[in-house]
């Protein structure tokens, strides 16, 4: 990996540039988000209409195709004017441009780049590129939903306090809960959702997970598809050096009768062998609140708490 680049912290009055690489969105939620984001003080580019396939087959599961995606992407990572790229949401559609996005692009024209779900595959790859990413709330999850929803304020407020470089708190006094291994360790964040985690050690990517805190969260996969998807992360070799692991949200990850093994029994077996903190309960993922986490910036987890060591962004 090349050395971590920061990109620039952003303020009111800054351009967030909004991507739709997955799936379409409700022209509603689009509109509703652009206003929240406006009504903050930022401005907002729309890279391309995220909105038009809504409820269409024509590009399978994206919001476009493929090429006008790439289109988009690339336009924004450009534009002097863009601080920060947001992704729209997630669902599925940007894992198949893995091969096609040139994530030197990333490393060479740094800018805030936040989301999460299907999203993950493209902080991953810019990360493994060299640039700090940051998975958290996506347009549709918080910025359209209505404020007094429970999360959504707080979720929004604390990616805004991470990318301006005002927080160093990562879950804002939320208690995380200690599973395993010992209370504390040091190492560098790397994580995303589980699925795409596995995905990269698989392909080109294959991101080294050595003397680094992962962090991970899942939704709506049963206690033994998150066994395999772990395990095949065991096997592989990845978890060997691992410095510490934070669990977030699992959200519908537990079997419809409750039989059999727990999501936590899974996580228990997987890594309470490897003598290294292992902590549960982080507020992240797919629910409310959905904290930021920023890939590639060294952390402390300790006291069933989660603190950067430095800024993820440049002041």
């Amino acid at each position: 990996m090349k050395t971590v680049r920061k990109a620039a912290a952003i303020k009111p009055g800054d351009t967030i540039g909004i991507i739709a690489l997955s799936a379409p969105c409700r022209e509603d939620s689009l509109k509703a988000g652009i206003e929240k984001i406006e009504s903050l003080g930022y401005r907002v580019k729309v890279a391309l209409d995220p909105a038009r396939y809504y409820g269409s087959k024509k590009h399978m599961f994206a919001s476009d195709s493929a090429v006008k995606r790439l289109k988009a992407l690339k336009e924004l990572l450009k534009d002097p004017e863009i601080r920060c790229i947001l992704a729209v949401r997630g669902g599925y559609g940007a894992l198949p441009l893995m091969n096609q996005i040139d994530f030197k692009t990333f490393y060479d024209n740094p800018k805030l780049l936040v989301g999460y779900s299907d999203f993950s595959a493209v902080l991953l790859g810019a990360y493994a590129e060299g640039l700090i990413t940051f998975h958290g709330p996506s347009l549709i999850s918080s910025f359209s939903q209505p404020a007094e929803e429970e999360g959504v304020t707080e979720s929004i407020d604390a990616l805004l306090n991470m990318v301006s470089g005002n927080s160093f708190n990562v879950f804002n006094g939320h208690t995380l809960r200690h599973l395993c291994g010992p209370s504390k360790c040091q190492g560098e964040l790397v994580g995303a959702n589980l699925t795409y985690l596995a995905f990269m050690q698989a392909c080109r990517f294959n991101i080294n997970f050595d003397n680094k805190i992962l962090f991970f969260e899942e939704v709506g996969e049963k206690p033994y598809k998150l066994h395999r998807l772990l395990l095949q992360l065991k096997l592989s070799g990845c978890l060997n050096k691992l410095a510490g692991v934070v669990v977030g949200s699992l959200s519908g990850c537990n079997h419809p009768a409750n039989l059999g093994p727990t999501a936590e029994e899974v996580i228990t077996d997987i890594f309470c062998d490897l003598d290294i903190p292992v902590y549960l309960d982080a507020p992240f993922g797919h629910s409310n609140p959905n904290f930021t986490i920023p890939l590639g910036v060294k952390a402390t987890l300790s006291n069933n708490k989660l603190e950067l060591n430095e800024s993820p962004v440049l002041d």
